[in-house]
């Protein structure tokens, strides 16, 4: 892999993590399946396609009338995730000597897993205080 190759991969990696960290994550399917670098004549970050056709819809404003006017929580995660990971692209792409210090990478990619593990991590704690909230409640009733 050339230099310029290499740069363009990590400057994907950092997209791909940051939409990653950004995504909407009721189901994960699209955090962890729908966010894929792919080498096609290129190298490109593909956001959706066939694991998570759904995905344009979670960035869109909502339109239907079955919203009754309500915005979209997600409403451009999409164009924010590639704001957030710009800088740091910019800086790989103009690094012509690869002089990014490949420890100070490594520590980014850890940090955006530990940050991804950790929503993780709450969604889960979220989802057994909802359920334990639920049995309460129908032992309530019973």
């Amino acid at each position: 892999m050339s230099a310029l190759e290499n740069r363009l991969w990590k400057c994907a990696e950092v997209l791909r993590n940051t939409l990653m960290k950004n995504a909407p994550k009721d189901t994960w399917n699209l955090t962890f399946a729908g966010i894929n670098i792919v080498l096609n004549d290129g190298i490109y970050v593909v956001v959706g396609a066939e694991p998570a056709p759904y995905a344009v819809y979670t960035n869109e404003p909502w339109l239907s009338p079955k919203w009754k006017e309500k915005r979209n929580p997600n409403q451009g995660w999409i164009e924010k995730s590639i704001e957030e990971a710009l800088p740091l692209m910019e800086q790989i792409i103009n690094n012509d000597d690869d002089s990014i210090n490949q420890a100070d990478y490594d520590e980014y990619l850890i940090t955006m897993d530990l940050e991804l593990q950790n929503k993780k991590n709450q969604m889960i704690i979220d989802k057994l205080k909802e359920f334990n909230k639920l049995k309460i409640k129908r032992e309530k009733v019973v």
